[in-house]
């Protein structure tokens, strides 16, 4: 268990979790009391249930941790509508998870300063358990953000599920055209010279090109 806990949350996160009650805590509010939650009865492989099963007993030891865990809330302004980066220490150790963009998107896990998992697309991950190297992956990277990088957030959980399996699908296929010796090259959309500047295009869409869309989804979901 953590004797300390650092969380960084976007604007519209403290503004939406500030009074919220967090279910099976007892009536615990806000983001102190979800971070209790997940920390002492969290079940990660549940996900957006990750604590759907609470015992009395560990309702309980929330309140003590409450109590006696100094929880710190930090405002980051990455730019990003949804984004929390929690940290856990322990003595001279830490763990630091970010999720962004959408609730179960883990976009970076690490411990005592080594990455162990870091995610900006799923086509890297298949492209290396398909045996590429550095090339095959970036190549992927590209032909994959080309083809996808269109999909917008509705916040809507079946269709996030389904545009996560497009995702998948984007990534198979842009390391199959890859591997057939086609891929999209400078020039093709928003694709430009190099990975990196490619990432920072698609980026750049969803902070800046994005802003007006989501304005129009809300209207949309509120009947304007």
């Amino acid at each position: 268990m953590p004797d300390r806990v650092v969380v960084g949350v976007s604007g519209s996160i403290i503004k939406n979790v500030k009074s919220v009650i967090v279910p099976n805590t007892g009536h615990l509010k806000g983001i102190p009391a979800a971070v209790t939650a997940g920390s002492v009865a969290g079940k990660p492989e549940k996900e957006l249930e990750v604590i759907g099963a609470v015992t009395q007993e560990q309702i309980m030891q929330m309140k003590e941790f409450m109590e006696g865990t100094e929880v710190r809330i930090e405002h980051i302004k990455s730019g990003l509508t949804f984004d929390i980066i929690v940290t856990l220490y322990k003595d001279s150790s830490y763990s630091k998870v970010r999720i962004a963009n959408f609730h179960t998107n883990i976009v970076l896990i690490e411990k005592d300063g080594n990455i162990l998992g870091h995610c900006r697309g799923r086509a890297l991950g298949i492209a290396y358990l398909c045996g590429g190297g550095y090339k095959e992956v970036i190549h992927t990277m590209v032909n994959a953000l080309a083809i996808i990088s269109g999909i917008v957030c509705d916040g809507a959980k079946a269709s996030c599920a389904a545009k996560i399996a497009s995702s998948i699908d984007a990534g198979i296929f842009g390391y199959s055209m890859y591997m057939q010796g086609q891929q999209l090259l400078y020039g093709d959309g928003i694709v430009t010279k190099g990975v990196e500047a490619t990432l920072k295009n698609v980026g750049r869409l969803g902070k800046e090109g994005m802003k007006e869309t989501n304005e129009e989804i809300i209207k949309i979901m509120i009947g304007e």
